[in-house]
């Protein structure tokens, strides 16, 4: 697993490549394979050559594999280090805003760590001047407000001007791609949201899940990092903001009764 600051290194070292005729290629938010394979079949017209390199980002694992990306150049981004959180958030805070230090530490372990969701949240916590422990009790308080503070997009002027940037949002995206691709991956996520977060055995899945298409679709929620194996074999982990939103989204189709 590479730390951010890690994954920036082989970014500067990739553009720093002196070869004569040498050139970079990035390939940003590459996940879905519809746009590699299907009707544009855009994997035929990428690049291949000793003099120039590729560079994928993307929330699909198992189409870096198909795209013939060795698995020593696959690095997965961890969330942020805690020390990476507040330098995170003092970028668009005021020191006003975050003075209860260990309030804001327990937001960023709320948040995961993750990049965009802690983006928001401080976009968010500047727009309203409100503190971090404010937006902390908001979280505590209510999973109704959980998502709602997930599903508020904000300004970013480094996105792309038609992309949607709220955290629920881009796993909605990731999810539906995932509906279409393998409906039984999507199910397995939808009944492991009313689970609780932590060591998931996967002797409680539904159906049959010591299958080959089983092994599948189990395969497809890690390579999306939606769900993540732990050292003890078949027990999964699903992150806290991941169960609430799915929840969420449940409800609105209506099917989170059923």
């Amino acid at each position: 697993m590479m730390k951010k600051t890690d994954v920036e290194e082989l970014v500067k070292s990739a553009l720093s490549h002196e070869s004569a005729g040498s050139w970079l290629l990035i390939v940003d938010n590459a996940d879905s394979p519809d746009l590699f394979y299907g009707d544009s079949n855009l994997a035929d017209y990428l690049p291949f050559s000793r003099h120039g390199s590729l560079l994928f980002t993307s929330r699909n694992r198992e189409l870096m594999f198909e795209l013939g990306v060795p698995a020593p150049s696959v690095f997965d981004v961890e969330g942020m280090s805690e020390v990476e959180g507040f330098k995170l958030l003092e970028r668009h805070l005021s020191k006003r805003l975050m003075s209860n230090r260990e309030d804001t530490a327990e937001l960023l372990d709320v948040l995961g760590y993750l990049p965009l969701a802690i983006k928001q949240a401080s976009a968010y916590m500047a727009k309203k001047l409100i503190t971090t422990t404010r937006y902390l009790e908001y979280c505590r308080s209510s999973d109704n407000y959980m998502v709602e503070l997930l599903s508020r997009d904000f300004e970013d002027k480094h996105r792309y001007k038609e992309v949607q940037n709220p955290i629920a949002t881009t796993w909605l995206i990731s999810f539906r791609q995932i509906g279409d691709s393998d409906p039984l991956a999507a199910d397995y996520l939808k009944f492991m949201c009313f689970l609780s977060e932590k060591a998931i055995p996967r002797s409680l899945f539904p159906e049959d899940a010591w299958t080959l298409e089983a092994e599948d679709a189990i395969g497809t929620l890690k390579a999306y990092a939606f769900i993540a194996e732990r050292d003890e074999p078949d027990k999964y982990d699903i992150h806290r903001l991941m169960r609430i939103a799915m929840l969420n989204w449940l409800n609105k189709q209506g099917e989170l009764q059923q």
